[in-house]
């Protein structure tokens, strides 16, 4: 299996997740899965091997900062970059929340993680079998991916622990902009189930890609739901360009 496909199919142990409610307009949307950016560096360092991997940093102003993670890929023989930008929330230590940021969605590039946007539970334990690791498969449940054995140093993160929960959320409290995005899939994914013809859904995945961009996790998840809803009522979708 490539680093590519190991990154993707990588399941967080459930101990080293954390659960927050998600709002849009004081309306409780859902909610988010994260792990703090130690949880994210022990990935790595199963998957890539401590010197498989490298990251660099650059300070934009107080909040933001671009980080740019390289991992060493035996197929090809050289460093692969991707970089990403990442911004403190809730100002509490906004340095250090916004490189942290940053790391977490350059990991996200890669797609490690990126299977936590597509879970809404509202329990760990609700967690379906498909984003379980190996290691929870065996306490109960099916599906998942490689085991993982949580180091010494990383533990649950406390969404109570201000401090924590500034800098090393998966996701952050969600600022106004991700209330917004997160209540604008979830409009699309029910406009999407509601669509009666080939057209509707083409319009739904248009305003999406607008909204969100190519290659997003948000515009994934509406696609899928405009998928679903094309296979039922037996249509083919023109995807909107």
């Amino acid at each position: 299996m490539s680093i590519g496909d190991q990154l993707r199919a990588w399941r967080f142990p459930k101990s080293w997740l954390g659960l927050k409610p998600l709002y849009a307009k004081k309306e409780h949307i859902g909610n988010a899965i994260y792990a703090d950016a130690r949880a994210f560096q022990s990935a790595l360092d199963q998957i890539c091997g401590w010197d498989g991997w490298r990251v660099g940093f650059e300070r934009w102003d107080l909040k933001s900062a671009r980080c740019s993670l390289a991992l060493w890929s035996e197929e090809r023989g050289e460093w692969i970059q991707k970089d990403n930008v990442g911004e403190d929330s809730v100002n509490i230590a906004p340095q250090k929340g916004g490189v942290s940021d940053a790391f977490k969605r350059a990991c996200l590039a890669y797609g490690l993680g990126r299977y936590l946007y597509a879970v809404n539970v509202n329990s760990l334990d609700d967690l379906p079998p498909w984003a379980l690791c190996d290691e929870d498969k065996a306490k109960g449940g099916g599906g998942g991916a490689p085991a993982a054995q949580a180091p010494p140093d990383v533990k649950a993160p406390n969404p109570e622990d201000t401090a924590a929960g500034d800098e090393n959320a998966f996701m952050g409290d969600p600022s106004p902009e991700d209330q917004a995005r997160a209540a604008y899939v979830t409009g699309c994914i029910d406009r999407a189930s509601k669509a009666r013809s080939a057209a509707n859904l083409t319009a739904i995945h248009k305003d999406a890609l607008d909204a969100f961009g190519i290659g997003t996790p948000e515009l994934g998840r509406v696609a899928a739901a405009i998928v679903a809803q094309a296979k039922s009522l037996g249509v083919t979708v023109k995807w909107a360009r």
